[in-house]
């Protein structure tokens, strides 16, 4: 519908109307935005996901709904200088989105107190070049530990905790991405050789070190004999046969 036949005269529009606004006509914005009108409330982050063009026009930090802190984290990033505010900033619900959309301002929005640690794993994935600022071992989520040793490898000498690391579901990580730590973190009692994608990782990433790992596979599974079959060079499948 062409702009010219909404009804823009009600005293306060509403959440659909906003939505439309914001969408269809937002290369029209000048002719139709008005702050009083538009309903704050219900659709603010439809401007900050649509109108972002316009943010110095229609910014006002205390008609924001700041519940719905994530409409800016991702699209208005580019201007965080203007909007930030860590006492309004949904830090509960949005923390993992200023790791993942605004690592370039992280020196500006890191509080180690307000961040949500259940989203820690968004700061190892996204903010990983700040790991000596924000590490933290007692608040880190270890059940994302997989994020570390994919992400975070290059500091593995600072996180690497084997009792507080999730071997079940993240041994393979660990073997594809820190082999050459594999002297400090290989434990055979630990590594999940129940997990089909960790030994095979541990194969095809871990080969300098098959003297090792492969001895002790052969004992955890008392096997005497063992016959390594290469069906596919990329994958290098073992198999291991038992010698009556």
């Amino acid at each position: 519908m062409e702009l010219h036949k909404h009804d823009l005269s009600a005293r306060r529009w509403n959440a659909e109307l906003c939505h439309h606004l914001c969408t269809e006509h937002r290369n029209k914005f000048d002719e139709w935005w008005n702050p009083d009108r538009f309903d704050w409330e219900n659709a603010s982050w439809v401007l900050a996901k649509y109108c972002h063009e316009h943010f110095d026009k229609w910014w006002n930090g205390e008609k924001f709904d700041w519940k719905k802190s994530w409409a800016l984290t991702e699209f208005c990033y580019m201007h965080l200088s203007k909007w930030w505010n860590p006492d309004k900033f949904n830090w509960q619900d949005a923390s993992w989105t200023l790791a993942k959309f605004c690592y370039m301002h992280f020196n500006v929005w890191w509080n180690t107190k307000l961040f949500n640690w259940n989203a820690s794993w968004a700061l190892a994935q996204y903010c990983h070049k700040f790991f000596n600022t924000w590490w933290n071992a007692d608040k880190f989520e270890w059940d994302d530990s997989w994020t570390l040793a994919e992400y975070c490898s290059d500091y593995f000498g600072k996180w690497w905790d084997p009792d507080k690391f999730d071997w079940k579901d993240s041994s393979g990580v660990l073997a594809k991405h820190c082999a050459k730590y594999f002297d400090i973190w290989w434990n055979p009692d630990k590594f999940n050789w129940e997990d089909e994608n960790a030994f095979s990782a541990l194969v095809s990433c871990c080969a300098d070190y098959t003297d090792i790992w492969f001895y002790d596979y052969l004992k955890r599974f008392r096997l005497t004999k063992a016959v390594i079959h290469i069906t596919d060079f990329n994958t290098l499948k073992l198999r291991c046969a038992l010698e009556d």
